[in-house]
């Protein structure tokens, strides 16, 4: 296991999550640098060991590299790089957050996604998927990856902004 790296995308992750965090929770501005930082850490890492799966970095680093992928959106020819190098290793990254990376690509590529992980807040101030290529699918694609049922995955949100508004 390649510790160095590991060290990296564990670093990588915590500010990732700590600007986003910052941007959602005080308006603070978005900082895409962030971002391209992270792309270009994915890239080197990649040049030098290929995607960083769990065997070869740990499950915590493979789920930061997963999320730094996930969030890649400012490099979109990058993040659809990294999703065929995580489809080439899906037996050994975290399959529900192949589910995301899979979906954000599609939605921005197609219009609509498979899994149904991407969602927005509507004019109900209620959680939804954007729009969903097979929806009598939909859970039935989410067990094939242990994820949970679609209706289960929206009312966590529910729950999630009922925390916050407390």
């Amino acid at each position: 296991m390649n510790n160095k790296i590991k060290k990296d995308l564990l670093k990588a992750f915590e500010r990732d999550q700590k600007m986003r965090k910052q941007s959602f929770s005080s308006n603070k501005e978005w900082k895409d640098n962030v971002d391209i930082f992270n792309v270009e850490l994915l890239l080197d890492i990649i040049e030098k060991i290929g995607w960083p799966t769990i065997t070869k970095v740990g499950k915590d680093a493979a789920v930061a590299a997963m999320v730094l992928a996930i969030h890649a959106d400012v490099r979109p020819d990058d993040q659809k790089l990294f999703l065929k190098l995580i489809e080439d290793n899906l037996d050994d990254v975290p399959k529900h957050l192949y589910a995301n990376i899979y979906d954000r690509v599609l939605l921005r590529d197609k219009g609509y996604q498979k899994y149904g992980t991407q969602v927005f807040l509507n004019t109900h101030n209620e959680y939804e998927p954007y729009k969903i290529e097979e929806f009598t699918k939909v859970n039935k694609y989410r067990k094939e990856l242990g994820l949970i049922p679609i209706e289960e995955y929206l009312e966590s949100f529910k729950i999630n902004l009922d925390e916050i508004s407390n």
